[in-house]
C-alpha cells in the first residue's frame, strides 16, 4: 500500500512549495508566449509594485519574503501574523471596556472630571496606535476571517558544518578549508512562520494610497550618477540596439534614450544594467556565456533586483523591455526545477543588489547636500527635490 509521505508527519517543505509556485508562474508565461509569438507580453512573473510590509511591526519585507509576498498577486501590500491581529483586538476590546466603566465610574462620582479626563487619555492613544496599524472601527472586532490561506515567510539563520558534510550550492559565511574536519557556516532561508493579507482581515482600514516624496524619473537619474560618481562606473549612450553591461571595462552601455518607445522603458532597462553593474563588487560570478547555469542565476538576480529597485523608485516595471527575456524564462523554469534553492539564492543576492544601489545613491544625496546627517543622533534631514539642473549634470557620452 502507498503511503503520502506527510502520513508519516514530514515537515512541509516550504523551499519547494515556493519554487514550484514561482516555477508555476514562469511556465504559464513561457506557454502564452510560445502559442502567441505576436503578442506584446507585459505580464509579469512578480509583481512588486510596492514592497509588502506589516504595519503591526514596521516590518518592510526584503529578499525572498518580498518574493513569497508578492506572487500570491494580493491587491494590497500589508500582511499581518495571526498573533499580530489577535493582540491588536485584545488591546481594542480592553479599551472598549475600559472607556465604559470610566464612564460608569464618572457617573457614579467614584472618579473626578480630572481623573477622567486623564484616563481617557491614555485610552485614546492606544486607539490612535491600533489605527496607525490597520484598526478601522473602534467599536468592532478584528479577526483573521475564516478560510483565509496564510502565506509563509522566512528567516535568514546562521548554521554550522563540518567541511566535509556541507552542499557545495550553500552560501558560506566563515570558510576555513584547512581541512575536511574544519567547521564551516553558511546562511539558510529557514520558515518562521505565516502572514495574512489585509483583504482577509475583517475590521481593517482600507489601502492607505502610497505615494511617492520624489520625482521618479529624477531618482533614477540620481542613481545613475552615483554610479558613476561614486563607484566609478562608466556609463555610455550609443545608436545602437542593446543595452549590455561589461565587467572587464565596468561600464554600462544604453542604446539612445530617444529610440526607447517610452521614457519608463529607458529607466526600467537602465535599472537592470545597474543590477549587473554592482555584480564586481558584490562578488557574483558573472563569466559564464549566455546559456550556463551561471549566466541565468545572473539575469534572475537582475531581474527581480530590478522588479525591486522598479517600484523603490516609482518606475514601471516591464519585462518585455529586456533582450532574449523569453529565453532567460526558459532558463530560469529549468534552473527552478534542478534546485528549489535557486530562487533562495538569487532573492539574497538581489537584495544585496538593492542595498548597494540605495547605499550609493544615499551617498552621492549627501554629498550634494540633497540629506544632511546629524552626527550626533544619526538622523536625516531631507532637503527640497534637487534642481533638474544639478541632477542632469552631464554624464552621457554619445555616439550617432
Amino acid at each position: 500500500m502507498a503511503f503520502k509521505k506527510k502520513e508519516f508527519g514530514d515537515k512541509r517543505d516550504y523551499h519547494q512549495e515556493l519554487t514550484d509556485k514561482t516555477k508555476k508562474d514562469i511556465d504559464e508565461l513561457i506557454f502564452i508566449l510560445d502559442n502567441n509569438p505576436n503578442l506584446k507580453w507585459e505580464a509579469k512573473w512578480l509583481i512588486c509594485k510596492e514592497a509588502p510590509i506589516n504595519p503591526a511591526t514596521g516590518t518592510k519585507y526584503q529578499g525572498i519574503n518580498r518574493i513569497s509576498l508578492s506572487i500570491q498577486r494580493f491587491p494590497d501590500n500589508r500582511f499581518y501574523t495571526y498573533n499580530n491581529i489577535a493582540d491588536m483586538e485584545k488591546i481594542r476590546a480592553k479599551n472598549v471596556f475600559d472607556t465604559k466603566e470610566l464612564s460608569s465610574q464618572l457617573d457614579n462620582k467614584s472618579i473626578t472630571y480630572a481623573e477622567y479626563d486623564k484616563k481617557m487619555a491614555v485610552i485614546e492613544k492606544s486607539f490612535l496606535d491600533l489605527e496607525d496599524k490597520g484598526l478601522l472601527d473602534r467599536t468592532k472586532p478584528m479577526h483573521v476571517m475564516k478560510g483565509s490561506i496564510g502565506t509563509p515567510i522566512f528567516k535568514a539563520i546562521q548554521l554550522s558544518f563540518k567541511n566535509n558534510s556541507i552542499d557545495k550550492n550553500e552560501e558560506i559565511v566563515n570558510d576555513q578549508t584547512a581541512s575536511s574536519e574544519s567547521t564551516i557556516k553558511i546562511w539558510k532561508q529557514v520558515y518562521c512562520g505565516t502572514v495574512h493579507n489585509a483583504s482577509n482581515i475583517a475590521n481593517i482600514k482600507p489601502k492607505f494610497e502610497y505615494k511617492l516624496d520624489f520625482i521618479p524619473h529624477e531618482e533614477t537619474e540620481l542613481q545613475l550618477r552615483s554610479m558613476i560618481e561614486i563607484k566609478g562606473m562608466e556609463y555610455e549612450e550609443i545608436n545602437q540596439g542593446r543595452a549590455y553591461f561589461s565587467p572587464s571595462q565596468n561600464k554600462v552601455v544604453m542604446p539612445l534614450r530617444e529610440s526607447f518607445e517610452t521614457v519608463n522603458d529607458f529607466y526600467g532597462t537602465l535599472l537592470h544594467e545597474l543590477g549587473h553593474a554592482t555584480g564586481p563588487e558584490l562578488n557574483r560570478d558573472q563569466s559564464g556565456g549566455f546559456g550556463s547555469k551561471s549566466y541565468a542565476f545572473e539575469e534572475f538576480v537582475a531581474d527581480i533586483s530590478s522588479n525591486f529597485m522598479s517600484s523603490e523608485l516609482g518606475i514601471p516595471y516591464n519585462p518585455s523591455q529586456h533582450e532574449n527575456h523569453v529565453a532567460y524564462l526558459k532558463s530560469w523554469s529549468k534552473a527552478l526545477g534542478d534546485d528549489k534553492e535557486f530562487i533562495f539564492k538569487a532573492a539574497a543576492k538581489a537584495q544585496s543588489v538593492v542595498e548597494y544601489l540605495n547605499d550609493t545613491r544615499h551617498e552621492l544625496k549627501v554629498k550634494l547636500g540633497l540629506i544632511v546627517e546629524h552626527k550626533n543622533d544619526l538622523k536625516e534631514v531631507v532637503k527640497p527635490t534637487v534642481s533638474n539642473e544639478i541632477i542632469n549634470k552631464p554624464v552621457v557620452r554619445q555616439k550617432m
